[in-house]
């Protein structure tokens, strides 16, 4: 798996994508950061989400973990890194597949038995 390797100040972070069992918490950073809070009681509740779904991601993805100062650097490496892992896969899946763009529209999951 790709990893990155990101200095910050005197600190060295180890970073690799997000594996799909941490994309909700991505998702779930993503969706509350576009919240508008309807007031200081929401604003606390959507960043108290924000922030704890942000641990277990950067937990799970960043050693060591991120000193408070850097977690912003280090979220946005760890979001550059999944970004390019996922462009490769793509790219991948699209060029590399066996009757790529030879008009074979089946799908994984799609059953071959004829109908």
């Amino acid at each position: 798996m790709a990893e990155l390797k990101r200095k910050i100040g005197d600190t060295e972070y180890n970073i690799i994508p997000i594996p799909p069992h941490l994309s909700p918490f991505s998702t779930l950073i993503s969706e509350r950061l576009q919240l508008k809070p309807e007031g200081p009681q929401d604003a606390e509740t959507i960043s108290q989400q924000i922030a704890e779904a942000m641990k277990a991601l950067l937990s799970g993805t960043v050693k060591p973990y991120p000193k408070p100062e850097h977690e912003t650097q280090v979220f946005n490496a760890l979001i550059d890194i999944t970004n390019k892992v996922i462009h490769e896969a793509q790219f991948f899946r699209k060029d590399k597949r066996p009757n790529a763009g030879k008009g074979n529209s089946a799908r994984p999951g799609d059953s071959q038995a004829p109908k």
